[in-house]
């Protein structure tokens, strides 16, 4: 499992820092927007985070080996 972080806007490769109409940017933030499962948290810009199998987002600060299982501490 590969961590990710997303761009913040304005930045080279981040999303156009108003409002545009390009599908790159309005997916980048929409995934900025989505709340990890572990925190609630929004993701946001610049943070570490995982995807699960099941398409969640999980910050990396957040993950632990006893949440990606499943188990119960």
């Amino acid at each position: 499992m590969a961590a990710s972080s997303l761009p913040r806007p304005g930045t080279k490769y981040g999303p156009c820092k108003g409002t545009c109409e390009h599908t790159d940017c309005a997916a980048t933030r929409a995934m900025a927007e989505r709340n990890c499962v572990g925190c609630a948290d929004q993701i946001g810009y610049e943070q570490r985070f995982f995807r699960e199998a099941d398409g969640s987002l999980l910050h990396m600060k957040c993950w632990s080996p006893t949440f990606s299982t499943g188990a119960t501490p």
